[in-house]
């Protein structure tokens, strides 16, 4: 049961986990909705209405080929360095990222080519950044305590989502350097939290076969999980709909000549849809049915990811490896993005 299981707020590893969490989601949404913005207003100087809606898809690939490229390594990576010291490089580089991209504006440097260069940045930082936060939890809490911890953590990315891009705009219509200056503070603090994050127990890596013949053992396991495979898939299509919403700058620059506050409403408005549908739902027996009818799907999911970077694995059994750890919805749909 559990509600006999220990909170997951005493355990002092798992507050300082969701805390950075909460903190690093606030600064990604937030900085990611207003580099979109500035890379637009910068290509519309120079470009029509259609050119520069492409400006904003080739923003979105150059995140997209790092992930895609580094997914057979991070996996790996997460299972056999301290996953700790690999949030602490990622979250202190983003907030470098982030004090760089304020200074670059204050000062009248930020270019289009900056942006970009930015854009393989931040990929890189986030496919290294989502298996060793995801893979922490379970070894930070009790079995009993997880499904709370899940819920907890898809709360602080649900409030990033929302929160993240409500504050950037009316920070951009203030100073447009402030929101970049107020992201690299987020980041700091995320960093700080994750330092103080103690020892954790951590599996034997497996060293009888190498890198190359993991990342293909996890290949041939997706393939033959059709349930795995399944769930990607169904995860993949999802996302390549949702990228939809990169296209909001152009909404509320051209369309509905909102400006930044507008630019924020419409980027929080499908976040704040899914905690009102999350409310709809509000008994205790609506949300076990909702989450044993969903859990298993998205832990499939993110542990297939990793699985192209370390296998076997085995979705159940409790998991002690970043292969194996069942993270939350919004680690998978990061993976799929």
């Amino acid at each position: 049961m559990i509600s006999s299981a220990p909170h997951p707020f005493t355990i002092a590893n798992y507050r300082y986990l969701w805390f950075s969490r909460l903190a690093s989601m606030f600064a990604l949404y937030a900085m990611m909705l207003i580099l979109g913005w500035q890379a637009y207003n910068l290509a519309r100087e120079s470009m029509g209405v259609s050119a520069s809606a492409g400006i904003l898809g080739l923003l979105g690939l150059l995140q997209f080929v790092p992930l895609f490229i580094l997914t057979p390594l991070v996996g790996w990576v997460a299972d056999h360095m301290d996953r700790r010291w690999i949030a602490r490089i990622v979250l202190a580089a983003q907030a470098l990222i982030a004090l760089a991209l304020g200074l670059l504006t204050a000062t009248g440097g930020i270019t289009l080519w900056t942006i970009y260069i930015i854009a393989v940045l931040l990929g890189i930082c986030r496919a290294f950044l989502g298996p060793a936060i995801s893979s922490l939890a379970p070894n930070l809490v009790p079995k009993a305590s997880l499904p709370r911890a899940i819920a907890l953590s898809t709360i602080a990315w649900q409030v990033g989502v929302i929160a993240g891009p409500g504050m950037a705009g009316p920070l951009y219509k203030v100073d447009a350097a402030l929101p970049y200056f107020v992201c690299a503070g987020l980041y700091s603090l995320a960093t700080l939290a994750m330092c103080m994050i103690g020892p954790v127990p951590r599996p034997e890596a497996d060293k009888t076969r190498g890198p190359l013949q993991q990342v293909s053992d996890g290949m041939a396991y997706v393939w033959t999980n059709k349930l795995v495979l399944g769930a990607i898939t169904l995860d993949l299509l999802v996302m390549f709909l949702a990228g939809a919403t990169a296209m909001i700058p152009v909404f509320a620059k051209d369309i509905l000549n909102a400006g930044e506050i507008g630019l924020s409403l419409l980027a929080a408005s499908p976040a704040v849809g899914a905690v009102i549908v999350a409310l709809i739902f509000p008994s205790p027996r609506s949300a076990r049915m909702s989450a044993t009818a969903c859990s298993w799907p998205w832990r499939c999911s993110v542990s297939a990811r990793s699985a192209l970077a370390s296998a076997p694995i085995s979705t159940c059994r409790w998991p002690v490896s970043a292969s194996a750890a069942p993270p939350t919805c919004s680690a998978s749909m990061s993976a799929v993005r």
